[in-house]
């Protein structure tokens, strides 16, 4: 079907597809090592290696976009030290998982993992799988404290590294799998706010509060 739909196409005409786009994704002219390697979670995929299987794209033959039914899960945190897990149809929480102090920071791993950093210290690692139990009975897959607030956390696109920065001005690494200190970055002159990943996993963007 895909063949035979876009060799009626253009190169410039647009074409969106849905979860199930490998086909469209070559049929159209996307490159087949691009979607392998995104595939693979590669910077040299079609998407970066941020798109996985469910979102490939290739704008420059025309395909605009591929957009997944899947990851229907929203989470939400605040000052009620609830991790809230939600489906968008419902009105109430389908899960939640408990942190001592207001969580400020969540950040998703493709694997399934919830990393959610609180202003207590913690750092937390909760499993959104199916099987997962919330509520009171709810033990973190891991976790690892320090003395100062944590503002804001981020899981680079390979899942390999958390980074959590807040009130102590410097940026932590860890590995993902453990919670495990990796390296300590240091240079803010202030409380650090905001965090966030390069595509190719070596480089990191920090933002905070510098006098």
């Amino acid at each position: 079907v895909s063949v035979g739909v876009c060799q009626a196409l253009e190169r410039t005409d647009a074409a969106y597809s849905g979860h199930r786009c490998h086909g469209e994704y070559l049929a159209k002219g996307g490159s087949l090592l691009g979607m392998f390697a995104e595939l693979y979670g590669r910077v040299d995929g079609c998407c970066h290696g941020r798109g996985g299987s469910v979102h490939l794209n290739a704008p420059e033959v025309g395909l605009v976009a591929s957009s997944a039914i899947l990851g229907e899960t929203i989470a939400t945190a605040g000052d009620d030290s609830l991790v809230k897990l939600w489906k968008p149809a419902e009105s109430k929480p389908y899960r939640t998982f408990a942190h001592t102090n207001a969580v400020r920071g969540l950040a998703r791993s493709a694997d399934g993992r919830l990393f959610a950093a609180d202003r207590g210290g913690d750092l937390r690692a909760w499993s959104m799988a199916a099987s997962a139990v919330g509520g009171a009975e709810a033990k973190p897959l891991a976790s690892v404290h320090q003395e100062d607030s944590l503002f804001t956390v981020a899981v680079s696109p390979n899942d390999g590294t958390v980074a959590t920065a807040g009130s102590d001005k410097v940026v932590r690494l860890f590995n993902a799998k453990d919670l495990s200190s990796k390296l300590v970055l240091e240079g803010h002159a202030g409380p650090i706010y905001g965090l966030s990943f390069h595509p190719d996993c070596r480089r990191l963007a920090s933002v905070g509060w510098n006098k």
